[in-house]
């Protein structure tokens, strides 16, 4: 896979769930097996306005050439994806959400290898 798919894929995954977290999080995560209280709403929409931004700057940096703010992204986007993962994964082995988490936990897995492997390409 190349940086311009791998961003791409991501700006649109990233951008679809922040839609959906942003608009309707109550529903969102119900279907996770989870409710949320009033403040839990805010932080999943404030979470919902980060991966929003997140996928704005990848999509907008898909054809970007090798620089220092291209590898900022990556690198950036490689710890983003990294903590995700293991949040998601402490979080499915404690019991915090139903079998619908193990596709979270899925997504950040590709997405770290994905930009691990960006991480670890030599730039062109």
């Amino acid at each position: 896979m190349n940086q311009k798919t791998i961003f791409m894929v991501a700006a649109v995954i990233n951008f679809i769930f922040g839609i959906f977290v942003l608009l309707i999080p109550e529903t969102f995560t119900s279907y996770y097996g989870n409710t949320l209280s009033v403040g839990g709403v805010y932080f999943a929409r404030l979470w919902a306005a980060s991966v929003i931004g997140l996928a704005v700057m990848l999509w907008l940096a898909r054809d970007a050439g090798a620089s220092q703010a291209l590898r900022a992204i990556i690198v950036a986007s490689f710890v983003y994806v990294l903590i995700g993962l293991i949040v998601a994964i402490l979080s499915q082995i404690n019991g915090m959400a139903n079998a619908l988490g193990w596709t979270t936990v899925l997504l950040y897995l590709i997405f770290t290898l994905a930009f691990g492997y960006l991480m670890l390409k030599k730039p062109a």
